[in-house]
């Protein structure tokens, strides 16, 4: 599979010229829920439950930014055979395009434009710690485990929330829910407010160490602050 890395720069650029996009992330537990593995994410969200969802979400093949890791996935062939059998050609970007700025210390062009938007946050009880650091205008709280059992409660909210506040940008921080969440609206409202998948890139601002590399770096002193 090839992967475009799109430089993070551009997409500041296109947040600050209000140029309205889409951002999708699938990576391992997408993949593995897709191409029929058992089991469940880091968030319990279940392979089974989620895997006509994350389907269908790619079969859609919107234009929007469909995104994976450019590093392998340890399941390529049954990946790429699915896609194939599936007739998906989409364009894939690099999806850890966000975290690899967060881990260069590099996230403050992307704060600063965020506390000056309009942003509905989607995401578990965790994102408040952060309500006041990036002004979310609103938070709709999804499960911290398993969202995708409340997928049809999310999605009426944000279209309803939508409607009413009419944000610029939604912030997606809700597991397998975000994919599918997105695929329902980007139909209705993506030309008209910026939707973004940024996963678990503000965890460890929340003080939470989900990932290797943050607790490697707060090991090493890192302070995980947002400026």
């Amino acid at each position: 599979m090839k992967v475009i890395n799109r430089p993070y720069a551009n997409y500041i650029d296109d947040l600050e010229a209000g140029k309205f996009f889409t951002f999708s992330r699938f990576n391992d537990g997408e993949w593995n829920s897709i191409v029929g593995r058992l089991g469940h994410n880091c968030d319990y969200c279940d392979y089974d439950i989620a895997r006509i969802g994350l389907s269908t979400a790619l079969s859609h093949q919107y234009d929007y930014y469909y995104t994976t890791s450019a590093a392998t996935y340890y399941e390529d062939t049954m990946r790429d055979e699915w896609l194939a059998n599936n007739g998906i050609t989409i364009k894939w970007h690099d999806s850890d395009i966000f975290h690899e700025a967060s881990e260069r210390d590099e996230l403050k062009p992307l704060t600063d434009i965020i506390k000056q938007m309009k942003v509905l946050c989607v995401g578990n009880t965790y994102m408040r710690r952060l309500q006041s650091a990036l002004n979310f205008t609103r938070l709709i709280q999804a499960p911290a485990r398993d969202a995708t059992r409340a997928i049809g409660r999310i999605t009426a909210e944000v279209r309803k929330r939508y409607k009413e506040e009419k944000p610029d940008l939604i912030f997606f921080a809700a597991g397998f829910a975000t994919n599918m969440v997105i695929d329902r609206l980007h139909p209705e409202i993506g030309s008209e407010c910026f939707m973004i998948d940024f996963g678990s890139v503000f965890d460890p601002y929340q003080g939470r160490l989900t990932r290797t590399y943050m607790i490697e770096q707060q090991t090493k002193g890192r302070q995980w602050i947002i400026a």
